[in-house]
């Protein structure tokens, strides 16, 4: 055997052993994006169910990411692979984003033919990022008339989902529990003007707690402005003709869906001194309602304010502060049976035309419970001094709100609806 076919017989051993651990390489890199994509993934789903941080529920979201790497071949602490997945990843684009889930797969590889170069190991890294959809949208433009407040000591919020908000957003220094943070599309700031997140010594702003709320989360600027979600997905009713017109209810009342109509001079819809329970279905309003001194109770119900009949839009208003006192009982439809909208509790028309910077107002002392998304694209939300409660989803679209010494429930667990979120329109997986 000469000495050059000698040596070329080596040289393609080397290049065959070589393209052999570099396929087995590419192999293992394949499985480990696929362990580190479902472990993202899978831990994002469970976030929405139960909300990272301080508001997981009995099953945490972080162990279900590694959960579903080991089912793609990768557990975490086995054969030589570590599975991290954090909230707030510490690099890349999507970086110090809270609503922002990255899940790491690092693993030793031992090869064959490299064992020369590299000592027998080569260490690879697969990572993955997937968003949580925001449940809560505050959409209002640049304009100190449409400011998002949380004002009060006791104006709360505890949010498993996160919330997201164009420019203004201020919450004074003794409002406290930001369970899981907020999106602002404006720049940082401490005083009025577009864009700002007015903040003082206490709470979210300064990365501390108060009250021993859950662990405060920093707002992330200057992500993109946004625009109404469901603008596309969700079909707005239409007014036809009336079923009722003026309508005023008092005592023991059942009522059933239906058009409520106002008049140029009076509202569609009076409640005073009342028991009322709703029916399941579409309710549609025209010229506002007021409710006070009266429980209302309804599950599966939907209710859509507009105009017509020569009506305006009107308000929504319940209890006369400060008196009229009342109680909310309501859910929205978890599916489109009864003609209702699925997950949508109160809809305002979206060419609705404000009175003022608030046209659904709480007022002092009312009681809401119950699950269901306020839909108010074009206006506000206004909220003193209720109580509020949420078991399992609510949410928020409105131009913008004002919370007074109120907590505020917002829980994204929309597993309890046919289609699941309505904020899941693409794929969560971005990274």
């Amino acid at each position: 055997m000469s000495p050059i076919f000698a040596i070329g017989l080596i040289l393609c051993i080397l290049f065959c052993g070589l393209t052999i651990d570099i396929g087995h390489m590419e192999l293992v890199k394949i499985q480990m994006q696929s362990a580190a994509d479902g472990a993202a993934v899978g831990a994002e789903l469970e976030a929405e169910r139960t909300g990272p941080g301080a508001n997981a529920g009995p099953f945490d979201w972080a162990t279900h990411g590694q959960e579903d790497a080991a089912i793609n071949g990768f557990k975490n602490g086995s054969n030589g692979a570590t599975v991290t997945v954090i909230q707030n990843p510490t690099s890349g684009p999507y970086a110090g984003r809270y609503d922002a889930i990255q899940a790491t797969v690092t693993q030793t590889v031992k090869t064959i033919f490299m064992e020369t170069l590299h000592g027998g190991t080569w260490t690879m890294t697969a990572q993955s990022v997937a968003l949580v959809p925001p449940c809560s949208y505050f959409l209002g433009a640049y304009n100190s008339q449409y400011v998002n407040s949380f004002d009060d000591a006791s104006a709360t919020l505890f949010a498993t989902c996160p919330v997201y908000s164009n420019y203004n957003f201020v919450v004074d220094g003794f409002s406290r529990g930001w369970g899981f943070g907020v999106d602002v599309s404006g720049t940082s700031g401490n005083s009025g003007g577009g864009g700002w997140f007015a903040q003082q010594t206490q709470g979210q702003g300064t990365g501390s707690s108060y009250g021993g709320a859950p662990p405060s989360v920093n707002p992330t600027f200057g992500v993109p402005v946004i625009t109404d979600p469901l603008s596309s997905s969700v079909t707005q009713p239409t007014f036809g003709s009336c079923n009722f017109t003026s309508k005023t209810v008092t005592g023991l009342t059942v009522l059933n869906p239906g058009t409520y109509c106002g008049t140029s001079s009076t509202i569609g819809l009076t409640i005073t001194n009342a028991t009322v329970t709703l029916n399941p279905g579409l309710y549609v309003i025209t010229g506002g309602a007021k409710i006070n001194f009266s429980t209302i109770t309804g599950t599966g119900v939907t209710l859509f304010f507009t105009k017509g009949n020569g009506a305006s839009y009107g308000q929504f208003q319940v209890g006369n502060s400060p008196g009229g006192q009342s109680t909310l009982n309501l859910s929205a439809p978890t599916d489109t049976s009864n003609d209702g909208i699925t997950g949508i509790l109160f809809f305002a028309d979206r060419n609705w035309v404000a009175t003022g910077p608030n046209d659904f107002i709480l007022n002092t002392n009312d009681t809401f419970s119950g699950d269901g998304i306020w839909y108010l694209p074009n206006t506000g939300l206004y909220v003193w001094a209720n109580t509020w409660t949420v078991p399992n989803y609510g949410s928020f679209i409105t131009r913008n709100t004002y919370f007074f010494a109120t907590t505020i429930t917002q829980n994204g667990n929309f597993s309890w609806l046919s289609g699941g979120s309505p904020f899941r329109t693409q794929s969560v997986l971005v990274q």
